[in-house]
């Protein structure tokens, strides 16, 4: 499976661990994770890297610990790096096929339909 982020949150960006961990608890693994960039809040990959629930990350910016885990070889697939344009070709392009992307959704309607609980939820259930 291959799940892909946003990085507007930068450094204050939580939805890609909490969208990890909610997968990993439903026992999904060998996950590919491509994200527009990795920041240290994104430490809690290095885990998921190594129990093998992410195997794979794509990224034009990957810095702190993750970065360290994957120079460490706890990624169990080679890591690829692209640049912020390149991403989006691959994706249009069909050589990165993503499964379910997820966006931080400043607002929604009196549904909830567009908020990334929904979101969630609808892919992991």
């Amino acid at each position: 499976m291959t799940v892909s982020f946003h990085h507007h949150l930068r450094n204050g960006d939580f939805i890609l661990n909490n969208v990890i961990y909610a997968l990993a608890k439903r026992g999904i693994r060998d996950i590919t994770v491509a994200a527009s960039s990795i920041f240290p809040i994104h430490e809690p990959l290095v885990e998921h890297m190594k129990n093998g629930v992410v195997t794979q990350i794509i990224a034009d910016y990957i810095s702190g610990p993750v970065a360290e885990a994957i120079s460490k070889g706890y990624s169990k697939k080679p890591s690829i790096m692209m640049t912020h344009g390149g991403r989006p070709r691959a994706i249009e392009s069909g050589d990165l096929h993503i499964d379910a992307a997820f966006i931080g959704a400043p607002t929604a309607d009196t549904y909830r339909d567009g908020t990334v609980i929904d979101v969630v939820r609808k892919v992991i259930s």
